[in-house]
């Protein structure tokens, strides 16, 4: 019974790995654009908005597995912050994929929240002020 449990548990946490990695690559390939490609307001906020999206799908698979967690509202930062913030996030992905097991679930779940949080609000901010 414990090797059913354990195979079951593995299965389940590839799954998991295999549904969120969809969304890690489509998100560090957007990083990679507002980093190096993007040069006009409309070229960051296409981005930005893809990025959001691809981070709510994987809330959404966190929301799926029971973690609910949501961050306090994020001050914005400047926009060469937010890029460093955003270049150490697309490294982190990799690090998440490349890590993966149960006890890395919930930390990850938290910093995507946060990292959805920050473009949220420094997006608003910034079409505020374009």
């Amino acid at each position: 019974m414990n090797l059913y449990n354990y195979l079951k548990e593995e299965i389940t946490l590839n799954n998991i790995k295999d549904d969120l990695s969809k969304h890690v690559h489509i998100i560090q390939n957007q990083i990679t654009l507002y980093l190096k490609v993007a040069e006009t307001e409309q070229e960051h906020n296409d981005i930005l908005n893809i990025i959001v999206e691809e981070l709510e799908g994987m809330i959404s698979i966190f929301n799926n597995i029971g973690f609910d967690y949501q961050p306090e509202t994020t001050p914005d930062v400047n926009e060469d912050t937010f890029r460093d913030i955003l270049d150490k996030f697309k490294e982190e992905l990799s690090y998440f994929l490349n890590h993966f097991n149960n006890d890395i679930l919930e930390p990850f779940n938290t910093q995507v929240r946060y990292i959805l949080n920050l473009i949220e609000v420094h997006r608003t901010n910034f079409i505020q002020e374009g």
